[in-house]
């Protein structure tokens, strides 16, 4: 399949899911104690990503924000506190070996990198999520 397919499908299986504007202070997940973290900070947090993500991938800032967000959503549900009970994957990427006592930020960066450095971008990594599962 060619990475053109891949983004048009995924774009369009992607509508609707772009992270929402609002603003606001890092909190390191030792603050969520064992819940997950709130409706507001969730907001907050993929706001943050948002300008993460824009800001790498500025001519389709849009789709890849919302591949990003699928992948998170998909992985962790954002809660930066989310493990693998069947592997070492932790945090919102949930990336093998990681800490879930990284900041958001720092959880954040460290998925973008990931999903980067591997799939190429965030589009890639949410088709190759789509289809087996994982990423």
């Amino acid at each position: 399949m060619s990475r053109t397919s891949s983004r048009l499908r995924l774009s369009v299986t992607l509508v609707g899911l772009a992270a929402s504007v609002t603003t606001g202070i890092a909190v390191a997940p030792a603050a969520f104690a064992d819940s997950a973290p709130s409706p507001a900070l969730v907001a907050q947090e993929q706001s943050r990503a948002e300008q993460m993500v824009s800001q790498k991938f500025p001519a389709d800032a849009a789709n890849e924000v919302a591949a990003f967000d699928s992948v998170i959503t998909a992985e962790s549900s954002w809660n930066p506190l989310a493990h693998n009970p069947h592997s070492t994957a932790a945090g919102l990427g949930q990336i093998l070996g990681a800490s879930t006592s990284d900041s958001y930020p720092d959880q954040l960066q460290e998925a973008l990198n990931y999903m980067v450095t591997r799939y190429g971008d965030p589009i890639a990594a949410a088709a190759h999520e789509a289809f087996y599962g994982w990423y």
